[in-house]
């Protein structure tokens, strides 16, 4: 092997070392690390990950066509970001209240769709806290969101996020398949089976898994991350 082959191997070997440190650090995070990490991104005004929505996703459309988001239904966003996704689904007749906990991306939504409307409206809240608004929803829609939250703090977010969703609603997650797979330990590719118990574990008694199915989220180049797509209903 000649020496410039060695460099390029010995530059790669360490990018990956580089990469699997930056990844177990960000899994020992606390939840309030990772607010204050989302804080500061949000808070850049050229902020644009590539997850960010500029078009509606094609997922949550099947939902509506398919009659589980149904017409006019009241909506809540878990993790609205900068509101895109709420403001398009409030055009289309759906009351909608979004919320975030970093405050920067709630400011960018209401600067860029308004401050409140009859039919959408923003706060800054943390999903695994009590809400700082009333009422409930015939459908929650969490696109990413959940799978931030830390293992040790996900029945806090199950127990503020139940109530806001109405018996026979559902609750729509989008949950990255990279991050499922930290669930399985094992050698054999179970990670969907493990991963539904794991949210059978969570969400019972409330909820029962109606839609369980591999899709695609947060676009990174040309290309959608494997993702799973998951519709429970409120009992």
């Amino acid at each position: 092997m000649g020496l410039f082959s060695r460099k390029k191997k010995n530059k790669q070997r360490n990018k990956a070392k580089a990469r699997a440190s930056r990844k177990k650090n960000r899994d020992n995070l606390s939840l309030e690390e990772k607010h204050q990490i989302w804080i500061e991104r949000w808070g850049r005004d050229t902020y644009d990950p590539p997850w960010n929505m500029h078009t509606f996703p094609d997922n949550i459309k099947s939902l509506i066509d398919g009659g589980t988001i149904p017409s006019g239904a009241g909506i809540v966003d878990i993790g609205c970001g900068t509101g895109f996704l709420s403001a398009e689904l409030s055009a289309m007749g759906h009351p909608v209240v979004g919320f975030d906990f970093a405050e920067p991306a709630i400011v960018k939504a209401k600067q860029k769709y308004g401050e409140e409307s009859e039919t959408l409206s923003f706060y800054t809240a943390d999903a695994t806290k009590p809400m700082p608004f009333k009422g409930t929803f015939r459908v929650g829609i969490d696109r990413g969101t959940f799978h931030t939250v830390p293992f040790v703090s996900r029945y806090d977010y199950v127990k503020s996020i139940s109530p806001l969703i109405e018996t026979d609603g559902c609750l729509v997650i989008l949950y990255a398949l990279r991050i499922a797979k930290r669930l399985n330990t094992g050698k054999s590719d179970q990670t969907g089976k493990i991963f539904r118990d794991h949210l059978e574990d969570l969400f019972a008694p409330d909820f029962v898994i109606e839609k369980f199915e591999e899709t695609g989220i947060m676009k990174h180049s040309d290309e959608d991350e494997p993702a799973f797509l998951i519709v429970m209903r409120k009992k």
